[in-house]
């Protein structure tokens, strides 16, 4: 499974701009929206994978689309 980080965090609505990130420190990964922290923080001491790196999209079925802008990726 990689869905890791849980979040009650809400709609992100659409024509507003966020700022999404998603960091790593040692075994703990945070996700950041706008700046604050969202969702759990996920720790694990393995590596990460390096076989699959989905943006805009659904990556279980290859289906599903963003609408929207992506920058400074």
């Amino acid at each position: 499974h990689t869905d890791r980080i849980s979040s009650s965090a809400g709609v992100i609505a659409a024509a507003t701009p966020y700022h999404i990130a998603v960091c790593r420190s040692g075994a703990s990964t945070r996700l950041f929206l706008s700046g604050t922290q969202v969702g759990s923080t996920y720790s694990d001491s393995g590596s990460i994978p390096q076989s699959r790196i989905l943006i805009g999209g659904h990556g279980y079925l290859n289906m599903g689309e963003m609408s929207g802008y992506l920058w400074d990726i």
